[in-house]
């Protein structure tokens, strides 16, 4: 079943605009070759690129935010956390799931169109 997911990522803060777009062909990468698709990715607009971290990271007060939107499975979503774990330049990594919300309104929506209108 394809999901959409959300992937940001907090990169070092002295790193290269080379070094950001390297390390986003690396998620492309792993996406194609997992079967899904990159649906959106924003390095200067997601968060405002280079940002004052809430909490001091490895010595480190700014980092730079990137936003990648993936459609794709479990077993790609698996792998790409599994890489991103131990990739150099990287500060933090967080995946989640966007289309939950989606799913559970649709589903109360067709639970009330099934069970009729209600009595009053």
């Amino acid at each position: 079943m394809e999901r959409t997911y959300e992937l940001v990522y907090v990169v070092r803060p002295d790193a290269t605009e080379q070094q950001v777009a390297d390390l986003h062909s690396q998620v492309e990468q792993i996406v194609g070759r997992m079967g899904g698709t990159l649906e959106k990715s924003d390095a200067q607009a997601a968060f405002g690129g280079r940002r004052k971290l809430a909490y001091e990271i490895g010595h480190h007060k700014e980092g730079i935010y990137v936003l990648e939107v993936i459609k794709g499975g479990g077993a790609l979503v698996h792998e790409l956390d599994r890489r991103l774990k131990v990739t150099d330049g990287l500060l933090r990594h967080l995946i989640v799931r966007v289309d939950e919300d989606q799913i559970k309104a649709e589903r109360a929506r067709t639970k009330w169109a099934s069970a009729g209108s209600p009595a009053r």
